[in-house]
């Protein structure tokens, strides 16, 4: 399965934060990338449903991602 990650990366204090910012960002102009897996060491943090998004935290690099919640089928 391919996923399309936005080309963002952040650094938050928590995962309350990630959503928060999550829900106030304009995605859809953002760059993204195909991939066909996500990081290896990081884990589903929420799907944030008013604009589509799923917010991922990778443990082993310490940053939260997005992935386009569109290609979860």
């Amino acid at each position: 399965m391919a996923y399309t990650m936005f080309d963002i990366t952040m650094n938050f204090e928590g995962d309350g934060q990630a959503i928060e910012w999550a829900k106030g960002f304009v995605f859809h102009e953002a760059v993204t990338r195909e991939v066909d897996k996500l990081p290896l060491h990081s884990r589903f943090i929420c799907l944030v449903e008013d604009v589509g998004v799923e917010v991922h935290y990778d443990f082993g690099a310490d940053y939260y991602f997005f992935v386009d919640a569109a290609d979860e089928k």
